[in-house]
């Protein structure tokens, strides 16, 4: 998969040099971003969940996977165009290179509309809202044992901060004065992603995953509300009971933006259920799921507990010169009521909350030099029942994260 991608790169230059210039525009982008820096973890925050694991002090030199070769096509008469870009990373661990698919998609505008088809993201949950934090995700290859919820964070997703994440989708934008609306549907994540707990059934999808979006931006006010909703069907197998058999997923978002001065406020406020099954994006909670479990202790009848969640993140940052502060902090709470067989929320909940400070100076248009520190705090594992004597093991633990981001951008 890895030799194919790189093949489709080399080619994709190729095109984009190959065709006269009078044709079409043709610009190239870069993000190459290296990471130099110290993660502290405590034990239980990477072991398996029955063991004790020394906490450990770990240096790493890293590319993380949010780097990037970007291609863009774009008419003459700016009514058509195209994007394709590749994530190229670097990780710690030897060996730990690779190539992925971020966009690919095409674009079409008439009047005030314009329509996006292909491999992308959209206004939903947008990043432009996050928070600073930049930092981590070069430690992609220092975390192991329980890497599904404790895995590592950029911008607070999953901390406080959602992400629609990237996808095939067909989106129509209605474009305003200051004001934008949004229609997508997409393919949500077939199979049973999103299901931590094994069942005797397999998903269907019945219907596309819809993002609806009104975005605001003003000169010192910025706002998205947004909302997303999916559902897909449970087919039993190996004769189990499903006394539910359907999965619904939504997702309520209000990203924010205050500006005034050198001064700016960023953030978000979500509320959600089962959204993990109407993701792409693994730095999702994976707790943010549907359970499967036996009610009322028959395990031949399988029902369906939601699992809901709460979530806010805020960003504060201050301008001068070349040189910006970012102060930031997310938290998030999940919560299902299933709680009386082994494999469901023996607990009852997850809460889990990051902190994080920034330095940037850009050196030039071109080069930023960006040290940060950040705590992550990844609650209690809810399958554990505290009450039995597991609160060594129910605890997700922590994780420090300080070093430099050199970040270089065209």
């Amino acid at each position: 998969m890895r030799k194919l991608l790189v093949l489709l790169l080399a080619v994709v230059l190729a095109v984009a040099f190959a065709v006269p210039a009078m044709a079409y525009q043709v610009k190239i982008g870069a993000r190459v971003d290296t990471d130099i820096a110290y993660a502290w973890r405590s034990g239980n925050s990477y072991g398996a969940n029955d063991m004790r694991m020394p906490d450990l002090t770990t240096f790493y030199l890293a590319m993380p996977v949010t780097n990037y070769l970007r291609v863009d096509w774009m008419s003459n008469d700016k009514s058509t165009g195209a994007r394709i870009e590749f994530g190229l990373q670097s990780g710690p661990a030897h060996g730990a290179v690779g190539v992925t698919l971020r966009y690919m998609y095409g674009w079409y505008k008439f009047g005030r509309c314009q329509l996006v088809i292909g491999h992308t993201d959209n206004l939903l949950a947008s990043l432009a809202y996050a928070p600073y934090q930049w930092l981590g995700l070069g430690a992609l290859g220092l975390f192991t044992g329980q890497a599904g919820p404790v895995a590592p964070v950029v911008l607070f997703i999953g901390m406080g901060k959602q992400y629609s994440g990237r996808f095939s989708q067909i989106a129509l934008y209605y474009y305003v004065g200051p004001w934008t609306f949004m229609a997508a549907i997409g393919q949500a994540p077939t199979g049973n992603a999103g299901n931590p707990v094994g069942v005797a059934s397999v998903a269907n999808t019945m219907f596309p995953r819809l993002d609806l979006v009104v975005k605001y931006k003003g000169k010192y006010v910025g706002l998205a509300p947004g909302f997303s909703i999916y559902m897909s069907e449970r087919e039993p197998i190996e004769g189990a009971s499903l006394v539910d058999d359907r999965i619904l997923s939504y997702l309520l978002v209000l990203p924010f933006r205050i500006s005034f001065g050198a001064f700016r406020i960023v953030g978000e406020f979500s509320y959600g259920m089962n959204w993990v099954a109407a993701n792409y994006f693994p730095g999702q909670s994976v707790w943010s799921t549907a359970v499967y479990w036996g009610g009322n202790n028959d395990p031949s009848r399988i029902k369906i507990e939601d699992s809901y969640f709460l979530a806010a993140c805020l960003g504060l940052s201050y301008t001068m010169g070349r040189t910006s502060f970012h102060l930031g902090g997310g938290w998030q709470k999940t919560t299902n009521a299933s709680n009386d067989q082994p494999g469901t929320w023996r607990h009852g909940q997850n809460v889990r909350y990051a902190l994080n400070f920034a330095v940037r100076y850009r050196v030039n248009k071109h080069f930023v030099i960006a040290p940060e520190i950040s705590y992550w705090y990844y609650g209690w594992n809810p399958l554990f029942d505290v009450g039995a004597g597991n609160a060594r093991f129910a605890d997700m633990g922590s994780v420090w994260l300080a070093g430099i981001s050199f970040q270089i951008r065209f």
